[in-house]
């Protein structure tokens, strides 16, 4: 197994947004590449297409989240564990 924080920081509210965006934009084209891929070959894409669907909205709810945010720094963190 593996852990470690890939984002554990603090950022000024714009600089938070951009790179929450970034890697929820990353991961939403990845899983269209993936469902796109299946439907070429007629493979099921339901999981993948969900799993998008729910980073979609994550991604608007981060959006209006932050802009009720006051200015200043905010604190962001984000650990990833990797395991078979």
């Amino acid at each position: 197994m593996l852990e470690f924080h890939l984002i554990d920081s603090s950022y000024s509210k714009q600089e938070s947004f951009e790179l929450l965006y970034e890697l929820l934009d990353a991961k939403i084209t990845l899983l269209g590449k993936k469902i796109h891929s299946n439907s070429e070959r007629g493979v099921s894409s339901e999981h993948f297409e969900s799993r998008r669907e729910k980073l979609l909205e994550t991604r608007d709810r981060l959006k209006d989240l932050l802009a009720a945010f006051d200015e200043g720094e905010l604190s962001v963190s984000c650990k990833v564990t990797v395991q078979s």
